[in-house]
């Protein structure tokens, strides 16, 4: 069985390998969702609707529709910063919450059982390559 350490180094080299430019999603909606429920979950500090758009690399309009989709399902709520009406800052609502826990539970899960099938040693180097692959395509570009 995959133990958290494994688990939580999976993740780190995941995180580092930028994913969403080595690999599509499907449904952009719903990895927008989870982009924006894993930094409402992960900040520190309250988050705007700038900084959501400026995270993801999308345009506020974008992020507007996005926003507008996660409060009709109870994940988040919008409401004006005290000091500037104009800025929105974005909560996770109970149910947002909830729902970032079952996502994270859900993907240790997910990871676990590749760690046990593939093996950590085997992944690291699947990620190295993934990883030179991704450095010929970016230098590819400038050329």
């Amino acid at each position: 069985m995959a133990t958290e350490e494994q688990i939580e180094r999976f993740i780190k080299i995941f995180d580092n390998m930028h994913s969403g430019h080595l690999m599509k999603k499907e449904n952009q909606i719903k990895a927008g969702i989870g982009a924006v429920l894993r930094l409402l979950d992960e900040s520190k500090e309250p988050v705007t609707a700038g900084a959501i758009s400026e995270f993801m690399h999308v345009s506020t309009a974008r992020v507007a529709v996005l926003l507008k989709k996660m409060e009709s399902k109870g994940l988040i709520i919008k409401k004006s910063a005290p000091n500037d009406a104009r800025v929105t800052i974005v909560c996770l609502t109970p149910c947002g919450e909830e729902k970032i826990q079952n996502l994270k539970q859900n993907m240790r899960k997910d990871i676990s059982q590749m760690i046990d099938k593939i093996g950590m040693e085997r992944l690291e180097n699947a990620f190295a390559v993934i990883k030179e692959i991704h450095v010929i395509l970016e230098n590819s570009k400038n050329v």
